[in-house]
């Protein structure tokens, strides 16, 4: 949803970057916690204004969640990942590494847990992460 959320205000809107990458990890020790990684390249002059509409997007999901388009769009997009990845991805070792790691090794593409999903979950986990006000912004700069 982020991902989409980005690629729209970033990318399409502003023309500031081609790729938004978002990633994110659950780790579980030494304590629980839920990182998010969004990263993209752009041009030096438009740094300070894409890093705001990275803030102001999960500003809105915290204080209205998505839309009921985005979210019936991702869940398309994941139950059909769920689908293929079903087919091809038999082997426990992704999941053994996790548990080693401290990595969360639910499977996010559980077709069931993706058609549950709401707009209200996702605004109170939104609503969660932004109250923490804990973010580290990383700014990597050509040599000059």
């Amino acid at each position: 949803l982020l991902r989409e959320a980005y690629t729209t205000s970033i990318r399409e809107e502003r023309g500031g970057s081609y790729t938004i990458s978002v990633t994110e990890e659950f780790f579980q020790q030494p304590v629980e916690y839920l990182k998010y990684t969004i990263a993209f390249d752009t041009n030096v002059p438009m740094v300070d204004e894409l890093t705001g509409c990275v803030w102001d997007a999960l500003e809105e999901f915290a204080k209205k969640g998505p839309s009921a388009q985005s979210i019936e769009n991702t869940k398309l997009y994941y139950t059909k990942f769920a689908k293929e990845r079903s087919k091809i991805n038999k082997s426990v070792m992704p999941e053994l590494i996790d548990s080693v790691m401290g990595v969360n090794s639910a499977n996010p593409f559980n077709a069931e847990i993706i058609e549950s999903i709401t707009a209200k979950d996702v605004q109170k986990v939104a609503k969660d992460i932004y109250k923490q006000k804990n973010f580290s912004t990383f700014l990597y700069l050509p040599k000059k």
